[in-house]
């Protein structure tokens, strides 16, 4: 089962989800993005998100944080 929701906010998405697949617990996932209009033909974004459910392993540290950016102009999206 997965419960999720967003908000948008200025040139910001958060989004926020609850998973609870069969035969494991309840994790959040949780993500945001940034972007950035810097002409009518070019935007940049900047994204963060974490998955709870790899912060439930042995491994440590920051597991579970993810991030990444993308470019995108007119119909070409890189990512």
């Amino acid at each position: 089962m997965r419960l999720g929701s967003s908000y948008d906010w200025k040139d910001c998405v958060f989004a926020l989800d609850l998973l609870a697949p069969r035969g494991t617990s309840l994790y959040p996932a949780l993500g945001a993005e940034y972007r950035h209009g810097v002409s009518k033909q070019l935007a940049l974004s900047l994204r963060l998100g974490y998955d709870g459910r790899l912060s439930q392993s042995r491994l440590g540290g920051l597991v579970g944080i993810a991030f990444g950016a993308g470019v995108e102009s007119g119909r070409l999206r890189f990512d």
